[in-house]
């Protein structure tokens, strides 16, 4: 698994852009509405609703899952190393392309 982390950290930072993107972004509504229902009810006066509605948010929160399911057996350094990257990786695609 270490041998490779690298090519797993660059799929799961894509895969976290577009989770991200998706819950965060208006416009990105998914099937049946259920992100746009999900932002709305969320509101934007709660800590929750404001952090849901920013990308930078859910991409970092988002990169956590990703490197707590990539992460088994890793040791802390590593973890802490890939949830950064992945955070990053999302973001920095965001950014610049999305």
């Amino acid at each position: 698994m270490i041998d490779d982390l690298w090519l797993w950290i660059i799929l799961a930072g894509l895969a976290n852009y577009k989770a991200a993107h998706i819950l965060s972004q208006d416009g990105e509504d998914g099937p049946f509405n259920l992100f746009k229902r999900l932002r709305e009810k969320a509101g934007t006066t709660n800590w929750f609703g404001k952090g849901l509605h920013c990308f930078s948010c859910t991409s970092f929160w988002g990169a956590l899952v990703a490197a707590l399911l990539l992460g088994a057996g890793l040791p802390i350094n590593l973890f802490l190393l890939a949830w950064g990257a992945i955070a990053t990786l999302s973001y920095c695609v965001w950014r610049y392309f999305g």
